[in-house]
């Protein structure tokens, strides 16, 4: 297990094959695509799991531009944070020309896989006397808010 509090350079999880990885850099100032330089204020500067072939990852942020290029396996669970302009727009705007990914609700099947994921989240920030910022999390894992806010990113074809 993973875990990255804040944000991440580019290739993040790159070539990821079978780790579970949160991402918990969030987005903080309304997302402006208008100047063209969408990894500028992105949480992970680009090509976010980029040729992923198995695993499981949370990104709670702006996955910045080519993400998702060339993934093959896995699932990728992305928060949105419509409020902030991370909406499903947007994400597909940060999706790598190419990448043969969809976007798709989570059903309640994903609810206890990322409940399980954010949950080693929050154990690590209680650890490091994060309390309100674990207390935050943990509201987010809340049945309803997760339908809500999460969506799941898989390839179109698994390779075997």
């Amino acid at each position: 297990m993973l875990i990255v509090q804040g944000n991440a350079d580019s290739r993040a999880c790159i070539r990821l094959s079978g780790a579970d990885v949160v991402f918990g850099g969030e987005v903080t100032t309304p997302v402006d695509d208008s100047s063209g330089s969408i990894g500028t204020n992105a949480n992970l500067k680009g090509f976010a799991c980029e040729y992923m072939t198995a695993g499981r990852v949370v990104i709670m942020g702006d996955p910045g531009p080519y993400a998702f290029a060339g993934m093959t396996g896995g699932i990728v669970y992305q928060m949105l944070t419509p409020e902030m302009g991370l909406d499903l727009d947007a994400l597909y705007r940060r999706r790598a020309h190419g990448a043969a990914v969809l976007f798709k609700s989570i059903d309640s099947t994903d609810i206890p896989e990322i409940q399980e994921l954010l949950g080693h989240y929050i154990t690590a920030l209680e650890q490091t006397d994060q309390s309100e910022t674990a207390e935050r999390i943990r509201r987010l894992c809340a049945d309803d808010i997760l339908l809500s806010r999460f969506i799941k990113v898989v390839p179109t074809a698994v390779r075997k």
